[in-house]
């Protein structure tokens, strides 16, 4: 069940990215709202960051990184992946470091069945 606590906390966060001005700041921001466990702010986190033109596209990352990082975020990055990846590839088109960074995001599973799958 989601707090109310951390949803009031991750809108301010989202707030604050919103209306400060301060690029690190900015980052520090985003890297916060991708260390939720809550498995629904993950999945929001993940797709406003992916389509919010107020995330910068060599931002983007910041949030995505600690999502998949979560203890509950592994599978639910994986997922939007794997649903979202040529929105991704068009994102970051060229690749580069950017979209592997992106493609890195499932690298946190250990069971053999899931390494299979990622493959």
């Amino acid at each position: 069940m989601r707090n109310s606590e951390d949803d009031k906390r991750y809108t301010a966060m989202k707030e604050y990215y919103m209306t400060t001005t301060d690029n690190m700041d900015k980052r520090r921001a985003l890297t916060c709202l991708g260390c939720t466990n809550d498995a629904k702010l993950i999945e929001q986190t993940l797709k406003w960051v992916k389509d919010s033109d107020d995330v910068r596209k060599q931002d983007k990352i910041f949030a995505l990184g600690p999502c998949a990082r979560g203890k509950n975020g592994k599978e639910v990055a994986w997922k939007f992946l794997q649903e979202t990846i040529e929105e991704w590839k068009e994102i970051y088109a060229g690749g580069g470091f950017l979209l592997n960074s992106i493609l890195k995001m499932p690298s946190g599973f250990v069971d053999n069945d899931k390494a299979d799958e990622i493959e």
